[in-house]
């Protein structure tokens, strides 16, 4: 009986270091370090460290297959990394890093902060319009006050300059917090 016991606890302590090591294995030697740098300087709030020694744990774990490891570490490194980004106003950094917590949260199954993610990047993507010069004229609707061909001249109404709002060809309204849109119809329904 004592013969059995002893074959049963070693094949249990085998498996278990077995288990241990596939673990620990994905991580790559020498790894604890920039880990845990990256962990002091976050825990202190020092912005510059966690963006330097972020950028050298991502080294660190940049050609390692995709797992469930190597995606925690990614991950929490950009999501604590892409505000600094942003605040310093580095948008391409900000939207790698954002891209990185896309990819890396989607494999962990993070649904809230892939979509967090999206729309991050859709906000600070600059979105640049074109307008070109052209010899074409523009539409013409024939509205009150709209030029055959030109531009739209006009004005933010103040009732300060009610009256001359009359003979604009656009006027904007800002409605404040406790006043009702009703009271600008008579500008609106003309």
């Amino acid at each position: 009986m004592k013969k059995q016991w002893k074959i049963i606890a070693a094949l249990g302590l085998s498996l278990s270091l077995l288990m241990s090591s596939t673990a620990l294995a994905a991580h790559p030697k020498g790894y604890w370090p920039y880990l845990s740098a990256f962990n002091n300087a976050k825990t202190a709030n020092n912005q510059a460290q966690m963006i330097t020694t972020g950028n050298k744990l991502l080294q660190y774990y940049q050609n390692l297959p995709l797992d469930s490891d190597v995606a925690s570490i990614r991950y929490n490194v950009n999501y604590a990394n892409y505000p600094i980004y942003e605040k310093q106003g580095n948008y391409v950094k900000a939207k790698e890093a954002l891209q990185q917590v896309a990819t890396n949260g989607n494999y962990l199954g993070f649904k809230d902060a892939v979509t967090m993610a999206n729309e991050r990047m859709r906000k600070i993507s600059p979105n640049a319009q074109v307008y070109a010069l052209t010899n074409t004229s523009a539409p013409y609707y024939g509205a009150k006050h709209e030029p055959k061909n030109g531009t739209l001249y006009g004005r933010v109404w103040t009732e300060q300059n009610d009256s001359a709002a009359q003979n604009e060809a656009i006027v904007s309204f800002y409605i404040e917090i406790g006043q009702n849109a009703a009271d600008y119809e008579r500008f609106i329904a003309p």
